[in-house]
Order: C-alpha cells, then structure tokens, then sequence
C-alpha cells in the first residue's frame, strides 16, 4: 500500500480515538447511556484492525523462494497433462475426483435397480458386477444390496472410494425401497428388515470413515392392493412427494419422517373435500377413505424409517436427509426427479450459495448495527443531557419552596423526593470527576437531618422511659444510645432508627461529621438519664454490663456455620432445628476464648471501667467478685444453649430398608461418620482447659514515674488501669478455672473419646449395635425372599430391644429409632408376603368359586357346597390364612382390611355348621304365625322334612340343609278345601334358602317375624337358623365381600358379581 494511503488510515484511526476518548469523557463527567461510547469504541477498533492489515509490511521475497514456488508450479502442470494423457488413453477415469459426487443406491432388487437408473439416463462405467456403476455428469452411483456391504466386497469398495477422495469418500446413500414389496411384509419383519438395513450402513460408514446422509425413495404406492383404487384416478396416479430435510436448516424433530407423513396426511385430508362429486357416493366414500388408507399403509414405513435411522447403542444414528413418495413404478421416468435434480444434483451447489449469502448478511448487519447503534446512542445521550438539565432545575427550584415550610411537611415532601435523592446519590458515587449534582446533594443531606433529628431525639427519649418503667435489662445500652445520639462526634451514619423510613435514612450513611447545634443540644433530657443512670447504679452491676459486652461482642463477631463446628457433615443421621444453623461466634470454643482474652485487653478493660464506674461512684464495688458473676453467667449461657441444641436434635426417619442399610452404613466410615463427627464437636467446644497465667505489665511503677513527672491524667488512667489488672488476676487465683462448668456439665460426652482420640466402650458398643443390625438387614435383604424372611422374624418370638449404657440421651434416642424402624420395616415386609398369600390363596378361590354364585350372587348357578365347606371349615382355605397372621394383627393398622371379613366369616361359620359339627350342617326352624284366610292350609315339603298348616296351632318344625342327594326339591302346595289352588317349586340344593331369604321382614326386634308372598298369598312365620333367630341373613351374604389385597379395602366393586346383577 501507497504511503499517502497509510498516512490516510492512520490520520482517521488518530480521528476516531479522539472521539472515543471524547465520548468516554462526558459520559464520565455527564452521565447517562454507556452505548454511545461503546459504539465509537468498536468502530474505531474496526477501521484499526482493518487499516493495520492493509499497510502491514510484507518484506521482499528472496531468490529462493521464488524458485520453490516456480518449481511447484512446474510439477502442477506436469501432473495436469499426465492426468489429460491418461484419461484420454482410458487407463484413469473421466472425471475429476474433487467435483465428483459419488452415491451408493441400496435396493434388494438390482435388475429392477439398474433398469431404474437407465431409464433415468445414467449410463454403466463398469463390467456388469456388483457393484454396478452408473454415472451422469458429475454425479456417480453405485448400487448393490445392503447384504453386499458387509462382506470382503464391502471392504474393498470403502477402500477405493478413500483412495479417490480422502476428505469426502461418499457423499450419501440412496435407499430404493418399492412400495409393494414393503407392504407384503409384517411389522416384525418391517422392523427387522430396517435394522439390518442399519447396521449395513453404519457398517460401511465405519470403513469409509465418515457418516453419509441417508436418501429415502418408495415408489410404487399405486400398485399396493390397499391403495390401488386410491390411485386409480388419472391425477393421483401422478402422486409423487418428497422433501429435503437438510435444505430447511431448521431444527428437526427426533422422528422427521414421521412428521413429513403426517403433513402429508394432513394436505390430502384438506384437499379431500374438493374431489368429492354430486352424485356419486361411491367415489365419494373412496376420496374419504383414501387419505386413512395411505396413513395405515405409510406406518409400514415409519416404522421401517425409525428402526433405519437410530438404534440404541450410542454414536449409530443416520441422518435422514431426503425423502420421496411415488405412486408410479421404477420405470416410469418422472419418479427419481425430484430427488437427483432438485436434492441430489443441487445440494452442493445449494450450500455454496447459501455460506456465501450468510457471510454477506453477516458483514451488512453487523455495520448495519453499528451505525444504528451509534445513531440511537447518540439521541439517548442528547435527550439525556436535556432531561438531566432540566431536572437539576427543578429540585433546585423545589427544594428552595420547601426549605421554609414546618417539619412534618418537609419530611412528606423529602420522603416524596426520595427516589430522585437515591438516583443522584448513585449517580454521585459512579462519578470519576466532580459533578454539580453534589451542592444539591449535600443540601438534600443538610435537609434531612436537620428534620429527621428531633423526631430521633423524641423517639429515642421515649424508649429510654419506657426502658426505666419496665427496668429492661438493656437500660444500660439504651442510655448509652441516647448519650451517644448528642455527641459532637457522632455521623449521619448514628440517625438510624426512625419512624420515617429507612429508605431517606440510608442516604446519610456518607454524610460528614459535624457538631450539634444549640436547638439540637436543648433536645438533650438529662434529669431523664440521671435517673436511669440512678436506677442502673441500684441494681446488680453484673447482670446489666454482662448484656452489654456480649451485644458489642456480638457486633464484633459474626455467626459461625453449624456444619463447620463439626469435623463431618451430621445431618445425614440427624435433624437440628433451624435457628442452630448459625451459631453465634460467642457458644463456640474459639469465640469462648476470645471472651476470655479480652480481659487482658487494655481497651476492653478500658470500656468495662468506664460501664464499671456508674456503681463505684455511690458504694464500693469489687471488680473481681463482677467479672466472676459475669463469667458465670456466660457459663450458663453456654451450658443451656449446646443443652438446647442437643434436645433438639431429631434423628432422621428412614421409610425403606434401604435407607435404613444406607443410614446403618455410615456409621461405619472412618472420616464420615456422624456419630463419631457429633461427639468430637460436642467434646471439642465443651472441653476447656485451664489458661496459663502470663506475665502482665507492671502497670504500678508506670503510675508512680507518671506521677512524678507531674502526668496527672495519664497517672489516673494508670491507676485505674491498675486496679483492673489487679482485680482480674485475683479472679483467676481464687476463681475455678475458665469452663470448668462447661466441661463438667457435658462430661458424659466427653468420656465417649479416651485421650488419644479412639473410641470408648461404650461408643464402640453402640457402633457395633448398628454394625450387627446393618449385617441382620443385609443378609435378610440377600435372599431369594425378603418378604417371606422379614415375616418369618416377626413370628418369632420377640426379643428385648439392645440398650447400650453410658451413652448419651441423643445416641440413645438414634439406637432406639433404628430399633423402632427396623420392627415396623418387618411388619410391613411380613405383610407384604401375606398379601401374596392372599393373593394367590384366598382371593382366587372365593372370587372363581363363591363370589359369582349364589347365595352371594343373584344367579341362577348356587355355590357347590364342597366349595363352601373347603372355604369355610376349620382347617380350610380361610382358617389357613388366618393362622398365618401374626398375633398382633388385630390391632396392626396393616390389616385392617382384614377385620370385617373375618368378623362375618365366624358369622357364616355360625350359620353353615350347627352344634360345632365337622361337615355342613344347617339347621333351619320355621313355625307358622298366619296364612291368607282365603286358604285352608300350606305345605312345604323338601325331602322327609315337611311342614303342614291350617289355622291351627302351630308348632316348630325343622329343616335340614344341605338336603340328601337323592330329596326331592322345596316344594310349596298351598291349597283350599283340600284342594291345591298354587304351587311353587325351588329346585337345586339352595332351594330352600332361596326360598326363605326372598321373605320379607316384620315385626319387633324381639320377635322377628317373615313374610313370604307368592300369587297374591301371603303366609307369615318366624325362622331360626341352628336355634338362633337370625333376621339379617340375606344381608350378610350381600355384605360378604373380600379385599383383592390387604392394602385395599374391600367392597362390591372390588369383588366379581354376576353379569346378571350389574
């Protein structure tokens, strides 16, 4: 490049930089949007960069560069003319390997294959072997069965086409699958046929070394018998659709063939109703149907196309490239143009223009951007710099008008303005340079002190009172903040607490000292302090500077983590309640010795004189017995909250047993354990040993040299000093040593440890309890049956739960949890494997054999009495089961769907077994009450038990069920003068009590009475069932209902009726 051209580029790059430093600099000083400088930035980087590579220096090549690169050039043309020579003789191909586009067809059917591309106008390069060659222009196919790419032929053709082309081998597979041929085929065989397919492909994929798109062709629709009067239209049987999935560059779904059918589907059910004709029904019906006849024959290929392009092993799925539907066979030659010209011939092509046309949208948009950008930056921050003048003007002019006006107007307006005080007071901190905003700043400062002052002063007062009312324990710290409050050292920062907001108050965090005025000091009520002070110096002077100290502590000290206390995480056995999460830096060891420390700190004790000196004044006080009440009261503070903290500890509940195992398990890691991890942070912030004394200054002879030489105040200081020294060292003679009554309120956890770190007995008993019944789990959980194994030990005769002595109420309480949960996961595990045997005994046999029959059913089919006799009779299908609960199931909530079967199961033992026989035995007594009086007399008769009535006395007579084999069925004659008017036959072995549960009941409780009425005659008697009366026995049949499982309760839905009583 020229050097005018340089100078050129170089005088606007030096253009632009002042006008980006123009730019950051009144966006410094001025404020508002960063764009603005921001776009001038990247501009100006641009145009640099660019400038710096068109006149960068490109040095003079030597001779011998320039001779390399001659010499290449020969050898290029040399290989050009070989290649020419050689193509021409026939001994190398005719084309250029770098523009070829080579295609692999698959098809089953390789005549039908290459007749296919002859009639497409492809013509054969090779002998007539497999593989078949066919090229047309640039586009080269070859084409062999997918079996054929597995074998040594397979290897051998990857090989060559690497040879040809190394950076693209093969630039897709072509898949001819004719439509009939797929059709004849069954789902299983569809699926199979594309997995085989799959791994052909991803087979030769491996060889080739690359992953080839995948091109789909299903011609021949129209001659699939399902379709074939679908197709039969002249226009249809033009049908041929297909689609480019790589063309759109969108996002495809995970089954793109499935959604190219389904649109599909959808335009041929849209067009379906313009082909329908006036007149014609049948043709009509054909149209309508024809858009579901081709959806049932294209699943054929959604699933061919989904087992095709993916498996599940990772890294084996093709990508589906194109697709093509075609009514037409192979031959025909419109089938295979949409594919090789529209997708084939023209992909390459296609992508070319389409990077170019994305670079060249790129560049525009981005200049685009950046003008645009800077355009609008530089609006905003001319509409910025009007706005900000005008806003300036106007607090200025309201804060003028509001200066005057009474107090609590001042604060409704300021409070009003706050937002705008907060947005210049940020904008006042992110300035580098000085602003005019801060003259109005400060103002609004002076503003709101000066209002917000009194109202502190009143509200502080009024506290302080309230405080010498009660007798707080903080009077002492809330005279201390009134006495502050009217310092001359006091900040903005003090006014912190008022009723008129924090939001205004915030903003005099940065406000500078200065002293109080006069109106400010007569604020000040100072016979209000001297009686508190009064009522301070007349109380214990122990229990007002100990809340004192520990809140300056505190402020000084933030909270401590709980987990961090601990040298492993607790939590996974153990539940701590929320307010432990933080524990205050004064319970833990290091903030205990820090407590004790700072006695021996020249300002503390300094401090502690001064909240000291309000008691000396009036009586004397002795230093040492305070600062030994004080250190006891932190003591017990100490001891009360790790007590607290202990008690609420909850051990964590575990539902499975393999959660249990898990919790089991972690008492047995070396470094994790929980167990081991809370006694260690137990006995490390509970042990405390006695403090060493140091050697302190000699603070007397300080006094006397300062006394000497005439310091009087330093000399005071000195001997107050002194005194305090004094007294403190007196404490730690005669006191107990410092948390001697922490160590002895938790030595039962400190004897959990011996000394050189290892476990105690009795910790090791404990971690062995939980090692045994870990291994009782596991081992119970190993085998074939865990159910049948947690039932077997619930049978078992109970043992006394572990205890292990001498460990601590928390550990017990986890000890006797584990042991709680470890019963209950038994019982439930014994449960389970009874309602299999439920399952698998019990409710098969009353729900194939008893429940759909009667008389616990409405049907004509009664219940064989073998079947009732092996359900119900001691020793049966019901009585097994129930010697197989366990002895507490009465009252175990687990089988509660069991109590009301059982309870009606002894009932209709009661009803089918009279006098405790070992066979079915019923024995049912009817007595005459009344007969219509129309009749002379009724007969029922069954077998040799037979009952005979006429307006007479009636007498008991008894029934037998179930009746011999060879009785004759219930029969019922009623009759008048002699003569049977009706009769009525209940045939089967239930006849009888079909006979008398269809009666109707009457009369008291007492004396319960039935009514049976059959042809308008009515007859009137009271039954007994084995001696008993029983007058709910067709109500307990239809209530007899058996739960498919113990966990479901069972009622009439659960249970198979007759179809009949549905």
């Amino acid at each position: 490049m020229k050097i005018r051209t340089a100078i050129m580029y170089a005088l606007v790059i030096l253009l632009l930089t002042g006008l980006t430093a123009t730019a950051w600099y009144y966006w410094l000083t001025e404020g508002g949007s960063a764009l603005l400088p921001v776009f001038v930035s990247l501009l100006s980087l641009c145009l640099a960069v660019y400038g710096l590579f068109k006149t960068s220096w490109r040095p003079e090549q030597d001779v011998k560069q320039l001779q390399r690169q001659q010499q290449r050039r020969e050898l290029r043309r040399y290989l050009h003319q070989t290649r020419r020579r050689l193509r021409r003789s026939g001994g190398a191909p005719r084309w250029d390997r770098r523009r070829i586009s080579t295609y692999w067809l698959l098809c089953d059917d390789l005549p039908q294959a290459q007749a296919f591309m002859r009639q497409h106008g492809f013509t054969p390069l090779a002998e007539e072997q497999v593989p078949f060659c066919y090229q047309a222009g640039n586009t080269v196919i070859r084409i062999s069965t997918p079996a054929w790419l597995t074998g040594d032929g397979g290897q051998e053709s990857a090989r060559h086409l690497v040879r040809l082309n190394p950076s693209q081998p093969l630039h897709g597979f072509i898949l001819l699958s004719p439509a009939p041929a797929l059709a004849a085929l069954s789902d299983e065989q569809v699926i199979q046929s594309g997995r085989q397919h799959h791994e052909a492909c991803i087979a030769f994929s491996v060889l080739l070394g690359c992953r080839p798109p995948m091109h789909l062709m299903f011609p021949g629709l129209g001659s699939v018998p399902a379709l074939r009067r679908g197709f039969a239209d002249p226009q249809r049987a033009q049908f041929c659709h297909s689609t480019d999935f790589s063309r759109e560059r969108k996002t495809l779904p995970d089954a793109p063939f499935a959604q190219f059918t389904a649109d599909l589907i959808l335009s041929l059910q849209r067009e379906q109703f313009t082909a329908l004709t006036d007149g014609q029904p049948e043709q009509n019906a054909a149209v309508l149907s024809f858009p579901a006849q081709l959806e049932a024959h294209l699943n054929r290929q959604t699933q061919y196309v989904a087992a095709l392009q993916h498996q599940h092993t990772a890294g084996t799925r093709l990508v589906l490239s194109s697709a093509l539907l075609c009514a037409a066979e192979c031959g025909e030659l419109h089938i295979a143009t949409p594919l090789f010209e529209r997708v084939i011939h023209g992909r390459d092509e296609v992508i070319c223009q389409g990077r170019e046309r994305r670079r060249l949208t790129g560049y525009y948009l981005a200049v685009s951007v950046c003008l645009a950008g800077t355009a609008a930056a530089g609006v905003m921050q001319w509409h910025h710099f009007q706005v900000q003048q005008e806003n300036l003007s106007e607090h200025l002019e309201y804060l003028s008008r509001i200066a005057p006006a009474p107090a609590g107007e001042r604060v409704h307006h300021l409070h009003l303005l706050q937002p705008v005080v907060t947005a210049i007071r940020h904008e006042y901190e992110q300035r580098w340079f000085s602003s005019p905003f801060l003259p109005l700043y400060r103002d609004y400062q002076q503003q709101i002190r000066s209002v917000l002052f009194p109202l502190l002063a009143a509200e502080r007062e009024q506290r302080l009172q309230q405080a010498v009312i009660s007798s707080s324990p903080q009077l002492l710290q809330i005279t201390g903040d009134y006495r502050q409050l009217f310092a001359d050292d006091h900040c903005g920062t003090d006014i912190s607490d008022a009723d008129s907001g924090d939001d205004i108050l915030s903003l005099l965090d940065d406000y500078p000292v200065q002293p109080l005025t006069i109106g400010e000091r007569r604020l000040y009520n100072a016979a209000l302090v001297t009686q508190a002070q009064q009522k301070v110096a007349a109380s214990d002077p122990a229990q007002w500077i100990y809340l004192v100290l520990r809140e300056q502590f505190l402020r000084e000290h933030g909270t401590v983590p709980l987990n961090t206390l601990f040298p492993a995480d607790i939590t996974p056995l153990f539940q701590p309640e929320h307010r432990f999460l933080s524990v205050p830096y004064n319970m833990t060891k290091a903030g205990y010795t820090a407590w004790q420390a700072q006695w021996e700190d020249p300002d503390f004790q300094s401090r502690f004189t001064d909240l000291l000196q309000q008691w000396t004044e009036n009586t004397p006080v002795a230093p040492e017995s305070i600062i030994a009440q004080i250190n006891r009261q932190y003591d017990e503070e100490y001891i009360r909250y790790w007590q607290q903290f202990l008690s609420s500890l909850a051990p964590r509940h575990t539902g499975s047993p393999e959660a249990l195992i898990t919790a089991l398990r972690l008492t047995e890691q070396p470094f994790s354990d929980p167990v081991t991890a809370l006694v260690q942070g137990i006995s490390c912030n509970t042990t405390f040993a006695a403090a060493k004394p140091g050697a302190a200054p000699d603070l007397k002879s300080g006094q006397q040299t300062a006394s000497l030489l005439g310091m009087s105040k330093l000399s005071s200081k000195l001997r107050k000093a002194g005194r305090l020294q004094s007294a403190f060292s007196q404490y730690k003679e005669t006191d107990e040593p410092a948390g001697l009554n922490i160590s002895r309120a938790f030595s039962v956890w400190h004897v959990l440890l011996t000394p050189e770190g290892m476990l105690s007995p009795a910790l090791a008993a404990l971690q062995q309890s939980s090692v045994s019944l870990r291994q009782y789990w596991e081992q119970g959980m190993a085998g074939d049956d865990p159910q049948a194994w947690g039932y077997q030990q619930v049978m078992k005769s109970a043992e006394p739960p572990e205890t292990v002595p001498g460990v601590p109420p928390v550990l017990e309480t986890l000890l006797r949890q584990w042991q709680q949960t470890s019963a209950q996961l038994q019982s439930g595990l014994a449960a389970h494997y009874l309602d299999r045997q439920w399952q698998t005994t019990v409710y098969p046999f009353w729900r194939d054999r008893l429940a759909p029959y009667y008389p616990f059913s409405h049907n004509a089919q009664g219940v064989k009495p073998d079947d009732l006799h092996a359900f119900l009779t001691p020793g049966g299908v019901m009585d097994t089961f129930m010697q197989l609960l366990p002895p507490d199931h009465r009252t175990n909530p687990l089988y509660a769907a069991l109590k009301q079967p059982e309870a009606q199961t002894g009932l209709l033992r009661q009803l089918f077994y009279a006098d405790a026989s070992a066979a079915l035995n019923m024995r049912i007594s009817l007595r005459p009450v009344a007969l219509t009086p129309q009749l002379s007399g009724i007969r029922l008769a069954q077998g040799n038990d037979t009952l005979l009535y006429q307006h007479g006395p009636s007498l008991w007579q008894d029934f037998y069920w179930p009746p011999a084999a060879d009785a004759e069925p219930l029969t019922a004659d009623y009759f008048r003068h002699g003569k049977v008017v009706y009769s009525a036959s209940y045939p089967g072995e239930w006849g009888l009590l079909r006979w008398l549960l269809t009666a109707q009941s009457q009369g008291l409780a007492a004396s319960p009475e039935s009514v049976v009425t059959e042809n308008g005659y009515m007859f009137r008697f009271r039954s007994r069932i084995n001696g008993r009366a029983v007058s709910s026995a067709a109500g307990l049949f239809a209530d007899y209902h058996l739960p498919p499982s113990l966990f479901s309760s069972g009622n009439s839905a659960e249970n198979p009726q007759n179809p009949a009583d549905r």
